[in-house]
């Protein structure tokens, strides 16, 4: 069965076009292995490991070292997990990093958001607890506007593994990507948009949700544009809409396109 698949393009006007700003966070971590109270923002991590993630300390040596038992490079008869778990090691893992956050960042929504840590993540900003996150396979972020400040920010991650937690390899540490989402305060959220496309119709239906993070309400347009494979416009649609202050505010936009090339594997227009 075809399909029609659209790109589509969703901007919202609030005296200038807003859009979600991220920053991936690689680069430039400190990392200790084992128990630590490193919480604080003053905490001392300058003796600790530097690395870049994505990271995965049970595929290193130091865990299944620390282990000690019959240790070849980083398999431990002693593992926990044992043979369910590769005979890697678990444990405990820490994770520091200061950012650098302007006037003009405080005047947003500011973000974290953790693509995969396994298993049992807990993150602090400036000393101060944001999250939990006990489940490794999905991802998870936190807003951490009360807690940041201009100039140097630091951002601490424990990560547990208790390696007897599943039936197959699954890693210890933050094993994907970390981002900082810099989000104006009236807002559309990536992960509020849905699509759903009509071929025999030719619309696309647009369902959102609008943020109005401020103390007054603000009066806003929402701007639906549908573009080709070539980056051209086959359609466009547009609403009003009033969000009363520190509210969300559901809503569908409809959209119909003056052409449709639909998707096969034949011809996998998009």
């Amino acid at each position: 069965m075809k399909k029609l698949i659209a790109l589509v393009a969703l901007l919202m006007t609030v005296q200038f076009i807003i859009a979600q700003r991220k920053t991936k966070l690689d680069d430039d971590w400190r990392f200790h292995y084992g128990p630590a109270e490193a919480s604080a923002r003053d905490y001392d991590d300058s003796q600790w490991r530097r690395l870049n993630l994505p990271h995965d300390w049970s595929v290193e040596t130091e865990a299944a070292t620390a282990a000690s038992g019959t240790v070849v490079g980083p398999f431990s008869t002693n593992s926990i997990g044992n043979y369910q778990t590769g005979f890697t090691v678990g444990g405990e893992g820490w994770y520091r990093k200061r950012i650098e956050l302007g006037d003009t960042d405080l005047k947003q929504r500011i973000s974290l958001y953790f693509e995969g840590a396994y298993n049992h993540a807990k993150v602090w900003v400036n000393g101060n607890p944001v999250c939990e996150n006990i489940y490794g396979y999905h991802s998870f972020r936190s807003d951490i506007t009360p807690y940041c400040h201009a100039g140097s920010n630091t951002i601490a991650v424990r990560v547990t593994n208790t390696g007897n937690n599943t039936r197959w390899y699954a890693g210890s540490g933050i094993y994907r990507h970390v981002w900082l989402i810099r989000t104006p305060v009236v807002h559309l959220d990536e992960w509020d948009i849905f699509i759903n496309a009509n071929p025999k119709g030719k619309s696309v239906d647009v369902q959102l949700t609008a943020y109005n993070d401020t103390c007054v309400s603000k009066d806003c347009s929402i701007s639906v544009d549908i573009l080709d494979q070539h980056a051209r416009s086959v359609g466009q649609a547009s609403c009003k809409v009033k969000i009363e202050r520190n509210k969300r505010q559901p809503m569908s936009v409809s959209c119909q396109l003056s052409s449709v090339n639909t998707w096969s594997p034949e011809s996998p227009y998009r």
